[in-house]
């Protein structure tokens, strides 16, 4: 998460132990557009098992995340450059070039 530039305040717990703080982020704060942000990030890079259909339904939550969090803060370019390489980088990992 730290190389895709996720936003996260400093906190004194192990990377370990911040995993699932950032994967309910988002439902303890819905209008946190880092919350979504970093949802974001962590599923589009998560390695999944299972079929070839829940591989591309777990990066399509990852495309929704990212649009949520765009959608809440549209003006944060700090923020949406994040979110739309965290989309580029899924696109291209789905193999949608075009999009």
């Amino acid at each position: 998460m730290v190389e895709d530039h996720a936003i996260i305040p400093p906190l004194a717990i192990s990377a370990a132990e911040v995993l699932p703080l950032v994967l309910v982020h988002h439902q303890k704060n819905p209008e946190n557009t880092a919350a979504w942000l970093n949802l974001g990030l962590v599923l589009s890079r998560r390695r999944v098992d299972g079929t070839e259909e829940i591989k591309r339904q777990h990066l399509q939550y990852a495309l929704q995340s990212f649009d949520r969090s765009l959608q809440l803060e549209p003006d944060n370019t700090g923020k949406n450059i994040r979110a739309w390489i965290g989309q580029a980088l899924t696109y291209h990992r789905m193999a949608l070039y075009e999009d």
